[in-house]
């Protein structure tokens, strides 16, 4: 660490070689590079000590969204335990229906990603005023997003659930599950976006209260509602509990939002004294921000659909094969058991470095950027596969999922085995990606997800389908998959440095 006095003696050698107040001679060579060395020495403790407050500030930020975001993932691991209780079917029917449902999030988080880079953009470079009109639309797109999301999941349930199983009961249950869990999109994509906002600016534990008063309400009416009343023994009591939660979380983010950032307010006082043409600018500058929210949101939209619309695709090609229901039951544990130990922990770091990232390039501080993801990545692939290796060891994991059959158990055990190696591939992947995604470079990221998924179901299709290696095909394929897009992210990222500069004149 460097100190005052280490600081000044270096600075009085320096000082009484340079000005002959000692001798009317230069210095000895031998002594001014040790002196020299101090000082680079100096330097490099200072960029250490620098590098570490940054991932400090990062694993502090992280903390609170994954809490979050692990909030979230336990209210669905209640879901297919309960589910478990009923029969395999209604586990099936539970993952087709989250499937579908991811949709909705797909969206909000398009459009999170967009608000969270310009916003951080801004608030880095002390633009508080872009930085309010910027929350603005995305709190209206948001809204639009939302409604949108409530009236295709209430009416395209039933032929979704069709097109990917022909077991009545999936069906019947699935359908069900999906129209009643659609009424909680619209508070669902509004709070996703509003915890955006809370990154942008440095407040992640903000937003952090809303997703903790969510999942207790959530999880609490799941068990009440599933043991009492009129939707007892059902997969309705899931889904009335996550409509009520959701809705009680939307209303702790807007309070917070309004006592903490009083964005509204000061984009309301603008407009006092406005003239005419002010106000004809404000309104081009509202269009232009919608459009570059959407340039930057489209592209992980997409990106995060194609991997939604690979997982199901993947249930489609397993009800092809024999004992499609309990393959179907075995693929939703496994995603299950993915999204709570890996994805949610991982993308928790992921999101509060994507907007470190974009504060850091709009103090012109790229290049600590890129050192801290390179420990990043180094440090959570080490851990991500220690998770892993405890996980595949632990026997009775999968049988907490389970209550209905044990070919389940034995299905789920089977695609889980690689874990400890998808994990830090996973790590990979999404760390590269949340900083091209900072730095306002999202089509990168899109490419790459979609042709990793593309071979995952080319591959997967022919192993399972064609070769009849069942699920062992599609672990395979799922290991090519992912090797390949993790290797591509981290060569895509020499690009992004001289995207960013492009980025910073359309910001």
């Amino acid at each position: 660490m460097v100190t005052l006095p280490r600081l000044a003696v270096v600075y009085t050698e320096l000082k009484e070689q340079w000005s002959g107040r000692s001798h009317a001679t230069k210095p000895e060579p031998h002594r001014m590079v040790v002196n020299m060395n101090s000082v680079v020495g100096i330097r490099a403790n200072a960029v250490s000590s620098e590098k570490q407050e940054i991932v400090f500030s990062i694993l502090k930020s992280a903390f609170p969204i994954f809490v979050m975001l692990e909030s979230v993932a336990l209210i669905g691991t209640v879901d297919l335990e309960i589910a478990g209780r009923i029969s395999s079917a209604a586990q099936a029917a539970v993952g087709l229906g989250d499937q579908l449902l991811y949709l909705t999030s797909t969206a909000a988080s398009g459009l999170s990603v967009a608000t969270c880079a310009v916003a951080a953009r801004y608030f880095g470079s002390g633009n508080h005023k872009r930085m309010s009109a910027t929350i603005k639309s995305s709190i209206i797109v948001a809204t639009i997003c939302g409604i949108t999301a409530m009236i295709v999941g209430w009416l395209a349930a039933d032929s979704f659930v069709r097109l990917l199983s022909d077991d009545a009961a999936v069906i019947s249950n699935g359908a069900q599950y999906i129209r009643l869990c659609a009424i909680g999109s619209l508070p669902y994509v509004l709070s996703i976006v509003i915890s955006s906002i809370f990154r942008a600016i440095g407040r992640t534990v903000e937003s952090l209260y809303p997703s903790i008063t969510t999942a207790a309400f959530a999880i609490g009416f799941s068990y009440l509602l599933f043991e009492v009343g009129p939707w007892k023994g059902s997969l309705e009591a899931l889904c009335v509990a996550w409509d009520l939660a959701a809705y009680l979380g939307l209303g702790i983010s807007f309070i917070l939002l309004k006592k903490r950032l009083n964005c509204f307010v000061d984009i309301v006082a603008t407009r006092e004294g406005q003239t005419r043409f002010d106000k004809v600018r404000e309104r081009k500058n509202s269009v232009r921000l919608v459009k570059l929210l959407f340039l930057i949101g489209i592209a992980v939209v997409l990106a995060d659909s194609a991997t939604l619309a690979t997982d199901f695709l993947v249930y489609k090609l397993l009800s092809m094969l024999e004992g499609a229901t309990n393959l179907q039951a075995a693929w939703t544990i496994f995603l299950k058991v993915e999204e709570t130990f890996a994805i949610m922990p991982i993308s928790a770091l992921s999101l509060a470095f994507a907007a470190t990232v974009g504060q850091m390039i709009g103090q012109g501080k790229e290049k600590q950027a890129r050192d801290c993801l390179r420990f990043l990545m180094v440090s959570t692939s080490i851990l991500s596969a220690m998770v892993g290796a405890i996980l595949v060891s632990a026997p009775h994991l999968m049988a907490m999922f389970t209550h209905a059959d044990s070919q389940v158990c034995t299905n789920a055990t089977e695609m889980v085995s690689l874990i400890p190696v998808f994990f830090p591939l996973l790590a990979v992947r999404l760390l590269a990606f949340s900083y091209m995604e900072g730095a306002g470079q999202t089509a990168t990221p899109m490419k790459l997800s979609l042709a990793g998924n593309a071979v995952k179901l080319i591959l997967g299709a022919v192993l399972m389908n064609v070769l009849s290696l069942g699920s062992a095909g599609l672990v395979f394929s799922i290991l090519c998959a992912r090797t390949l897009t993790a290797v591509y992210s981290v060569l895509a990222l020499k690009s992004t440095a001289r995207n960013s500069k492009a980025s910073d004149r359309a910001i």
